[in-house]
């Protein structure tokens, strides 16, 4: 038995509230009138009514106490007036909503990028690109980051949120493209990802370093093994000495900040060489046969799979001591 809930049609004079309960429909034509249930009389009679509106409403069940239809059972459509204020809320559980529409179970953002028809490139979803690669794809207008829209301080306080993933870029160009579009929300930015590199890196990095001086929080970039590129000892001071000038202004600035006071900040451990890498099938299989291991970084710089990780973390910590020896700190 579902009670109807209290509201203003029990204070309206020559009307009293009608209880009735819900019951499934077992038989009948449901588009017909009243049904009864011919095979037990004990059983009451029943009608499914369908409502559509524009507007939210609640259905209340009446009973008629005046007028002419006095003592008919009648629903009322009655307006759903019932709001909630959001920034009522304390900022504490404002932050864990937030978060909970906001940060994926990975924290992690793939970004990509997508030119419409005559009109420019702009930086998306990577699960939106493949939509439109796959098949058709409607725009959908309504998404997570419309809340940015609300006002100043959903704002700002949602974008803090949002811009602590770490966001996944698959090329430089996407990268460089993603940090323009954001604009004033860089300063949010707390880690990258870079997977990919082409031929054209050099001129874009000194770019993308430039619009990250804005970046206040950002905590770690991580770069590709292949970004090292050439696997001669005697040649990777050189790429790294590249790699350095390159962000010079963006480690100074960081430096500012660290002894200005801000302990998080911590321009040696800007830059990490990403480990994260996919198996493949040689080297993933029981038992292991890295001997036989085929990809990329293993052809570049024969290392196969299964020391790959400990190869970035020798190589993440050779950077570190170039980045701290060029800025006369201490590791």
């Amino acid at each position: 038995m579902a009670e109807s809930t209290p509201g203003r049609m029990d204070l309206m004079p020559g009307y009293e509230v009608w209880e009735d309960g819900t019951y499934e429909m077992t038989t009948g034509d449901p588009g017909g009138l009243s049904k009864y249930y011919a095979k037990d009389t004990t059983e009451p009679w029943y009608h499914t009514v369908g409502v559509q509106h524009d507007d939210a409403f609640i259905i209340r069940p009446v009973i008629l106490r005046e007028g002419p239809f006095k003592d008919h059972k009648v629903l009322v459509l009655e307006p759903f007036t019932q709001t909630f204020r959001f920034l009522d809320l304390p900022p504490e559980i404002r932050t864990m909503v937030y978060g909970m529409m906001l940060k994926g179970t990975t924290a992690t953002v793939i970004v990509s990028t997508y030119k419409p028809n005559h009109r420019p490139r702009r930086p998306c979803g990577v699960t939106f690109r493949d939509k439109l690669q796959h098949g058709e794809y409607d725009w959908d207008p309504r998404s997570f980051t419309s809340l940015f829209r609300v006002n100043k301080l959903i704002l700002a306080e949602a974008a803090s949120v949002f811009y602590s993933n770490t966001f996944d870029f698959e090329s430089t160009k996407a990268m460089h493209l993603f940090l323009e579009t954001i604009g004033s929300m860089r300063p949010y930015l707390r880690s990258l990802r870079l997977t990919g590199v082409h031929a054209y890196d050099d001129r874009v990095r000194r770019a993308i370093f430039g619009l990250l001086e804005s970046a206040k929080d950002l905590r770690t970039i991580y770069l590709p093994l292949a970004m090292m590129r050439k696997p001669s000892d005697r040649e990777l001071p050189v790429v790294m000495a590249s790699l350095i000038a390159d962000s010079r202004t963006l480690l100074d600035t960081r430096r500012a900040a660290r002894r200005a006071g801000a302990k998080e900040v911590d321009p040696i451990s800007l830059f990490e060489i990403d480990n994260t890498r996919l198996m493949c099938y040689q080297c993933c299989r029981k038992p292991a046969r890295p001997e036989l291991c085929r990809t990329e970084t293993a052809r570049d710089w024969d290392i196969p799979c299964l020391r790959i990780e400990a190869h970035c973390l020798a190589m993440t910590a050779r950077l570190q001591s170039e980045v701290a020896r060029a800025l006369g700190m201490r590791v």
